[in-house]
Formats: C-alpha cells, sequence, structure tokens
C-alpha cells in the first residue's frame, strides 16, 4: 500500500524569467527536456488523483557534490577537470547565474518532506545565485591552484536561460522553518574531499 508517493522532477518545467521563479510560474514546454518533466508530473497527479494518494512533487535546481554521474556543466565537471590536470573551460566568460543545491542538503529535505508529510509542489533551492567563473574560482582555491586554469570558450549559440535563473524559495521554507543550506564553498571543499578522486 503506497503512503506518500514523491516524485524528483526538476525546475526546468519553469519558463525563464528575469524575476524570481516560484510554484507560481508557466510551466514551459520550449524544450523536450522541459516537456518531459511537465508531462510525467501530470501522468502521475492524474495517477494519484485517480488512486487517492498522497503526492509530493519536488523540483530541483542543478545539483551537485559527491556520486554524481552526469559530469554537467558546473561544480562536478570543473572538479574533475581540475583533479585530472586539466584547465576549467567557461563558455563565454562564465557569466551565467545560476542557482545550485548541494547534494547532502536535497536529500535532507526529501527526508524532512517524507517523514513530516509534506504535500503539494515545491522548488528546491537555495534561493542564491552564483555564476560559473566564481564557482571555476572556488575550486582553484580549494585545490590551491592559480586562476590561471580557468580558460574561456567563445559561446556557441544564445546564452541559455538569459543568463540568470533564480528562485523564490518560500514555499518550502514555510514547511521547513529550519531549513538552511551548506555554503557552496564548503560544499566544493567537501566534493573534492570526498569522492571525486575515484
Amino acid at each position: 500500500m503506497i503512503k506518500h508517493f514523491l516524485y524528483i522532477s526538476s525546475d526546468a518545467v519553469y519558463e525563464d524569467s528575469v524575476d524570481l521563479i516560484s510554484e507560481n510560474n508557466i510551466k514551459s514546454t520550449d524544450n523536450y527536456h522541459a516537456k518531459m518533466h511537465a508531462d510525467r508530473e501530470e501522468i502521475i497527479s492524474s495517477y494519484c488523483h485517480n488512486k487517492d494518494l498522497n503526492l509530493t512533487i519536488v523540483r530541483p535546481t542543478l545539483v551537485f557534490g559527491p556520486g554524481d554521474t552526469h559530469n554537467g556543466y558546473g561544480p562536478n565537471k570543473f572538479i574533475r577537470d581540475v583533479n585530472n590536470e586539466k584547465n576549467i573551460i567557461l563558455f563565454g566568460k562564465g557569466e551565467e547565474k545560476r542557482d545550485h543545491i548541494y547534494i547532502y542538503d536535497l536529500v535532507k529535505i526529501i527526508i524532512d518532506i517524507l517523514e513530516k508529510n509534506i504535500y503539494g509542489n515545491y522548488t528546491l533551492a537555495t534561493g542564491k545565485v552564483i555564476s560559473f567563473y566564481e564557482i571555476a574560482k572556488i575550486v582553484c582555491n580549494a585545490k590551491g591552484i592559480p586562476h590561471d586554469h580557468i580558460k574561456f570558450s567563445e559561446r556557441i549559440g544564445p546564452m541559455p536561460h538569459n543568463g540568470y535563473r533564480a528562485f523564490n524559495i518560500t514555499k518550502i521554507k514555510s514547511k521547513i522553518v529550519d531549513l538552511n543550506f551548506t555554503d557552496i564553498e564548503e560544499a566544493i571543499n567537501k566534493s573534492i574531499k570526498n569522492l571525486f578522486y575515484l
């Protein structure tokens, strides 16, 4: 018997905005990735409604930390590159600003949601944005290497999300009042020391 159905979706479901993005924002169908998550949400919501099941949909932003297998552009890739004695290559000037959530913080929130029987749709992000260039500098500092290991490549095509994607996390904070996040410098240091050498 299912007591609580929790689906991990993605912040990709939201359209881009120059303002803070919240659960009330319009869903995007501009690309297959966004449409995939939006369609899954609709299918699962319909199923849980028909079965009278408690449902929580969480929409994490960019996730980083030990155990990553995706190696997407950002902290995970930058750490792997410097660990393998490669330069960090940034698109354009690395000026895009995004929110990144540490995997252990994400898991803790999901555990809280399940233990406290929190239902509904929630954006899971830190509420803070940082540029990819700043992240690259943090990685270099953590490894004790100069910033000239950061290189820049010419951008091909438009800048994703218009270079800015920030979130209003008021809704999840109203449910988890002691919510706090690991500082990104600390999280990157922990990531470097824990699992990325393997």
